[in-house]
């Protein structure tokens, strides 16, 4: 992720300025009082995201238990990202006067999913993980085609990395979902 470049006599912005600023492709994010331009996704990235984001949606829409989107802008915790999936429980899903879904989601996703793409390093997708859970999220996969590898976060335990031969799980808040590590990276030599 490149840093957007401020110069000396621009104004820092904080979120909710951030927030006011135009949408651009690929999505821009504010994180530690930093703008932030997202990676362009390639194909193994975007294979990935697209199966992943399916099984996900599989596993939980017809359990009623929540829905995972991709680049849904989530604000809080004074950032504002877009993780290549989130997963929002169905009790958490913001809504408005009307009990629909709200478009603005001020919530840390239950679950956060990144996938490293070339230029990214585990060190700075591991911190956006970790700030999804001090502010309320509840689990967080470092998806790393590279090493062929899925680090996994869960509030109030230590990371843990599983490779190829392991098994990715929902834990609480998927309980039954299982996935093989083997099947993720797969999805990225599919045609």
């Amino acid at each position: 992720m490149a840093a957007a470049t401020i110069r000396e006599d621009e104004t820092v912005l904080d979120v909710e300025q951030f927030l006011k600023l135009p949408e651009v492709k690929p999505a821009l994010e504010y994180i530690g009082g930093r703008v932030i331009q997202k990676m362009s996704p390639r194909y193994r990235h975007s294979s990935i995201q697209t199966e992943l984001l399916a099984a996900l949606n599989a596993f939980a829409k017809p359990r009623r238990l929540g829905v995972a989107r991709p680049e849904l802008r989530l604000t809080f915790g004074g950032a504002s990202v877009v993780p290549d999936i989130s997963y929002i429980a169905r009790e958490r899903l913001p809504r408005d006067a009307d009990g629909k879904v709200s478009e603005e989601f001020r919530v840390a996703p239950d679950l956060a999913v990144e996938i490293r793409s070339t230029g990214q390093t585990i060190r700075e997708l591991s911190t956006r993980l970790s700030h999804c859970l001090k502010h309320g999220g509840r689990m967080g996969w470092l998806v790393d085609p590279k090493s062929k590898r899925v680090h996994v976060f869960e509030s109030g335990r230590s990371a843990r990395i599983l490779d190829e031969a392991s098994t990715l799980e929902g834990g609480e808040l998927l309980p039954g979902f299982a996935l093989p590590v083997r099947n993720i990276f797969a999805w990225a030599d599919e045609i």
